[in-house]
């Protein structure tokens, strides 16, 4: 099973490596009006390989590639990663991934993310200027949900890594511009700003 620490820098460079091999597509699609274009160009579609599906592909192992992976496309934003077959009963979540393109959003997604059961989760957003200060009050926010959703009895084991990502809500042809992250087991033990 990967590492989201790994997970952040491949992100980077899946990114990068589709603004080299063709930045006029990559603009227009990043930075599209319509949020639908973004989202499906991240995710992807079962059609379309987006840049998280490939972030996937890249984190998880040669003989997890090899035993197949089930991918499921939930809802236009979320992207799962599975194990096994549904039909046997034996299918076990590995990585759920949510693109958010509203940053008003942000609690509600987390939220999603705790409710969901995978040992890895990531969620992707979009907001301009993130400073230190507004990185430091996010955390704040994501240990204010996870502590209402414990508080309510909700449980998962304790090495469950979350990742939450944030990118610049344009990019140009020179570069995909700054993008922080902030990967955190589900007890905060281990933490760390990306």
């Amino acid at each position: 099973m990967g590492d989201l620490r790994v997970f952040f820098h491949l992100l980077m460079r899946e990114l990068e490596e589709r603004r080299k091999a063709d930045s006029r597509p990559f603009v227009a699609a990043f930075n599209n009006p319509s949020q639908a274009v973004k989202t499906r160009w991240m995710v992807g579609a079962p059609d379309h390989e987006g840049v998280v599906k490939a972030t996937i592909r890249a984190l998880l192992s040669p003989k997890e590639l090899l035993d197949g992976k089930d991918w499921s496309f939930r809802t236009p934003r979320d992207i799962i990663a599975f194990e096994g077959k549904w039909k046997s009963g034996e299918q076990v979540a590995l990585v759920i991934a949510e693109v958010e393109n509203v940053i008003g959003e942000f609690k509600g997604t987390v939220s999603d993310l705790v409710s969901y059961q995978a040992p890895l989760k990531v969620a992707v957003f979009y907001q301009d200027s993130l400073t230190p200060e507004k990185l430091q009050t996010r955390e704040t926010e994501i240990r204010g949900v996870l502590s209402y959703q414990f508080g309510k009895g909700f449980r998962e084991a304790r090495d469950t890594e979350y990742l939450i990502v944030f990118g610049p809500a344009t990019v140009s042809e020179e570069g995909i511009g700054a993008w922080r992250g902030i990967w955190f087991t589900s007890d905060w033990q281990k933490s760390a700003f990306l």
